[in-house]
């Protein structure tokens, strides 16, 4: 089947099978990204000054459950 032919399809679906399909297409990009990309020097730069800064005083920041209580709070 070519591209044509399956973006002539797709407005035919149903939601659920539209949905299925981007979920799908989402993962696919999620694998090539993450198997392709490498971070950038910017990038390797903010993780190692964010490592530092962990080291240095590691009781500084919240935990996941306490950022996740508080944006839970708020919606």
């Amino acid at each position: 089947m070519s591209k044509a032919e399956i973006l002539d399809q797709l407005p035919k679906l149903n939601t659920d099978e539209r949905f299925e399909i981007f979920s799908f297409l989402w993962e696919l990009e999620e694998k090539d990204f993450f198997s392709t990309q490498q971070p950038s020097e910017e990038e390797k730069y903010l993780l190692d000054q964010a490592e530092a800064d962990y080291q240095a005083n590691p009781n500084s920041g919240s935990s996941w459950e306490d950022v996740k209580a508080r944006i839970l709070s708020q919606l």
